[in-house]
């Protein structure tokens, strides 16, 4: 109750949340012990086991999630965003909110998007999964030498495809936000 007086109801649902999964998380936490040391053959039953469980928990946490919305008097309430400074358009009454704020036509985002961005996305997914796969044939490559620097050479591939992933990643969200300046 603190936490929502202090930082709202957004931040102490997310507090909520993470002490009411941790709690939750004690019963498979126990059962998986138990599995492990019982027998390996059990670890069907335990997967069954978490689905069921997962299902019962999102269930018990929607509701629990409702009575909190309840009872501090946020149901139904969504926050409104601002418009992006950047974003472009002519003034109108937006159907949703009722405030005068930029419109821009859905079929020009549509076409930028599908014309555009979802192959650049595509291109560049593509791009990672062959570097990926790349990596994993130089890794065998390597553990098929017969060297004495197999046991190094082996982990330079990996070592080099987390470096790498980092560095794309760097530009992936510069692409997405120039796409998403870019798409209206």
């Amino acid at each position: 109750e603190d936490i929502r007086m202090y930082f709202g109801e957004a931040i102490a649902l997310y507090f909520t949340f993470l002490g009411f999964y941790t709690t939750a998380l004690i019963i498979p936490m126990v059962l998986g012990f138990l599995q492990l040391l019982v027998s390996t053959e059990t670890v069907a039953f335990f997967c069954i086991f978490n689905v069921v469980w997962m299902t019962i928990f999102l269930e018990v946490w929607r509701r629990k999630s409702n009575e909190l919305a309840f009872k501090w008097g946020t149901i139904g309430m969504t926050s409104l965003d601002e418009p992006r400074p950047n974003y472009r358009g002519q003034m109108g009454i937006d159907p949703v909110t009722g405030r005068i704020q930029p419109q821009y036509p859905r079929w020009k985002t549509n076409v930028k998007m599908y014309c555009v961005s979802i192959p650049i996305v595509f291109i560049c997914m593509l791009a990672a999964f062959i570097i990926m796969l790349i990596s994993f044939w130089l890794e065998d490559y390597f553990r098929q030498m017969d060297s004495v620097w197999t046991d190094q050479l082996v982990n330079i591939p990996s070592i080099l495809y987390a470096g790498l992933v980092c560095v794309m990643n760097v530009y992936y969200r510069k692409l997405a936000t120039f796409l998403a300046e870019w798409e209206g």
